[in-house]
């Protein structure tokens, strides 16, 4: 792979060792922590420190906080944390179009998160409310996930807290898994309901794992929502009390433990549904509000250390590190900030599974790692277009019964396909948030290959329903790698657009880096 605008760093996190995800009595909570910093590949070194470090109090094992958000903020959840679904009825045949940023269905407010409900037409469907996700913002493989909420009520209410693989290894679903921290359904209030699902066991054929208990109230009470991950055993918690465990059957493959590979976290209230909605949807009850307190992601730390952090700028700025000393125990929180050179922007963090959007970054030390900064020139629009940093800033998707997986593999996008569907849209890579602006023109640039000769079709359009296309070109692939251009024409303004690759219908395996778009007038 060779380096586009987006300067990013080729980065080997130093062995990370996430085997440990333990419970234990002890508190949850932060604890004192050490590591050593080097800097490499871009970033200025500093001196290090020659005399002894300061006294720390002693090491405590025990689960250490690596991310978390109290919403102390005002208006739209932090773009930095959060992102969105979008779209009218994106699963299981709820009634609900999941907005994106839009204050009316989710909002910080007096320090908490408020995910609501509302009865309201939008596009095709009669109510909104929101789908908030920490994809490509916050994952997490092994450790403990806390979500401190209280619920909506009444028939038709859907309200989750739930986990998907960030990077779908084993395919789509159920394939990957999928973990149901905490469910309700409104027909059912005081009932809470724990699931896994597996391409062994799911919802769809009838055997998927999980468990349920009774909670007074959980619509009038905050109650903490939790998991606690190991890499053999998933454990299941309201407050303080374990409801269900799953544990990985003896010789399992990924069809019945696919729970060995990074999550996000998702926050919803669904509205009807083939669940939510199986005794009808009460019209009187809106709006309703999942109230969230806090959320936060804990790393369970039993080895003091010392650790190595090796830090890398990139073409396109340097990083700060704080403190800068050596010798510091597990745990340690380290905060590293990004400085873009004149011309150029911040896009990302990679060797980090938190933080990734957040400058600075609050670094908490679990192992030997590697962090670095990615930057683009101002004008480039795109996020992560080189792969540098994995699947960070793109979304892949399938739709229709189309089987395809996406995967970053030696520094280039593959996206390999079984089954293309009926309709080049069957098989989608999007990246969103791109702002257009009425008769400007927009060149998109990339390198392309396939495994057989086909073509794929790219384009810019609406990031929501009903996804109309602005403009779009079908482009011819080889066998061998090709640079290919594009001049998009845009006749309207557009401040949250997208750029949308169609991989469907056709069943070649498609390979690609070095994406760009820029505006040319």
């Amino acid at each position: 792979m060779r380096l586009s605008i987006l300067g990013w760093v080729l980065l080997l996190v130093v062995g990370c060792d996430e085997s440990s995800g333990r419970r234990s009595d002890a508190s949850v909570g932060d604890g004192p922590r050490d590591v050593a910093v080097r800097h490499e590949g871009g970033a200025e070194a500093a001196p290090q420190p020659d005399g002894p470090v300061a006294d720390v109090p002693p090491f405590k094992p025990g689960w250490h906080l690596i991310w978390s958000d109290d919403f102390n903020g005002a208006g739209v959840p932090d773009p930095a944390r959060w992102d969105y679904e979008v779209g009218c009825s994106i699963r299981n045949g709820e009634a609900q179009y999941y907005t994106k940023a839009r204050t009316e269905n989710a909002r910080q407010a007096a320090g908490e998160l408020i995910i609501e409900a509302r009865d309201e037409t939008m596009g095709s469907c009669s109510y909104t409310s929101a789908s908030l996700i920490s994809k490509g913002r916050a994952h997490l493989r092994y450790g403990r996930v806390e979500v401190r909420a209280k619920l909506p009520t009444g028939k038709g209410m859907w309200p989750a807290i739930w986990m998907m693989p960030a990077d779908s290894v084993y395919g789509s679903w159920p394939k990957s898994g999928e973990i149901d921290i905490m469910e309700n359904v409104g027909f059912e209030p005081d009932t809470i309901y724990m699931t896994v699902h597996t391409e062994a066991y799911n919802h769809t054929t009838g055997n998927a794992k999980g468990g349920s208990t009774t909670v007074t109230a959980p619509y009038s009470n905050y109650h903490t929502y939790a998991l606690e991950w190991q890499p053999d055993r998933l454990d299941f918690f309201v407050d303080q009390t374990k409801h269900f465990s799953y544990t990985k059957p003896a010789g399992a493959d990924h069809t019945e433990w696919p729970f060995d590979q990074p999550f996000y976290l998702l926050l919803n209230v669904a509205v009807g549904g083939g669940w939510g909605g199986q005794q009808g949807i009460d019209p009187s009850i809106f709006p309703q509000r999942m109230q969230v307190e806090s959320v936060r992601l804990y790393k369970w730390l039993d080895d003091p250390g010392p650790y190595v952090l090796t830090v890398n700028g990139g073409s396109g700025g340097s990083v700060t590190v704080t403190p800068e000393q050596q010798s510091y125990r597990a745990g340690t929180v380290v905060t590293l900030t990004a400085v873009a050179d004149s011309g150029h922007r911040f896009v990302a963090w990679s060797g980090t599974d938190v933080g990734m959007l957040e400058n600075p970054l609050s670094l908490t030390v679990t192992a030997d790692q590697t962090v670095s900064a990615g930057f683009a020139k101002k004008d480039e629009m795109l996020d992560n277009g080189d792969f540098a940093a994995g699947a960070q800033g793109w979304l892949f998707h399938t739709q229709s019964g189309a089987q395809a997986s996406f995967a970053v593999q030696n520094g280039e996008a593959r996206v390999s396909i079984s089954d293309g569907g009926t309709e080049v849209w069957h098989a989608q890579l999007v990246q969103g948030g791109l702002a257009l602006t009425q008769g400007k023109t927009y060149r998109l640039s990339l390198d392309a290959r396939a495994a057989a000769a086909r073509s794929i079709t790219v384009g810019l359009g609406m990031s929501q329903d009903p996804w109309t296309s602005y403009d779009s070109t079908v482009l011819a692939l080889s066998t061998s790698t090709q640079t290919l251009t594009h001049d998009f024409s845009v006749g309207t303004t557009d401040a949250d657009a997208r750029l949308t690759l169609d991989l469907g219908k056709e069943s070649a395996d498609v390979f690609l880096d070095n994406l760009s778009l820029v505006p040319v007038n």
